[in-house]
């Protein structure tokens, strides 16, 4: 097999991966909001308002998630599809869960930068070998772009984590 092919099929299985994962996250698919890589967690111990439920503070967030109730003490979430403003680019989808006694906020990378990530590697290692320091320079964009959608992101599930301490029955909330 030549390099040509093997960057084509690389193509292929990278499109791939961003059609399934757009399905997964349009029909909600839960293995898809409970398995993957993670890169955020939290947990916040405290019991909501005794006339609050899990999916009555995901309804009124701010954070700019979407949500989807899987029943009453699990909520998947995930970004918008479509933006009509610069944002940065989704990089997480996950899980928040209540078991009566703590919260617990799970967001799992997606696989659409991820495999784009592993697109650019192997771009990048072939730069290597052919020009060596050519590669930083296709490599670096990608990285700080992944860097700064992170943040951005984790920024807004601190926003939601400070959504649901707002909702305890204390305000002596307890994080980790």
């Amino acid at each position: 097999m030549d390099l040509i092919s093997v960057f084509r099929v690389l193509i292929l299985v990278f499109a791939t991966i961003c059609v399934v994962e757009v399905i997964a996250s349009v029909c909600w698919w839960p293995i898809y909001f409970r398995r993957g890589v993670q890169i955020y967690h939290r947990e916040i111990r405290g019991e909501l308002e005794s006339t609050r439920e899990l999916s009555g503070i995901t309804d009124c967030s701010n954070s700019g998630f979407r949500f989807r109730s899987v029943n009453t003490h699990e909520v998947m979430f995930r970004d918008p599809l479509i933006h009509f403003s610069f944002r940065a680019t989704p990089v997480m989808h996950g899980l928040l869960s209540y078991d009566g006694s703590k919260f617990e906020l799970t967001a799992l990378a997606n696989w659409t930068p991820l495999s784009f990530g592993a697109l650019v590697m192997m771009f990048g290692i072939l730069a290597i070998v052919a020009t060596e320091f050519t590669a930083l320079f296709l490599l670096a964009p990608f990285v700080a772009l992944w860097m700064w959608s992170y943040q951005a992101e984790k920024r807004q599930l601190d926003d939601l984590v400070d959504e649901i301490t707002a909702n305890l029955k204390t305000n002596t909330a307890v994080m980790s």
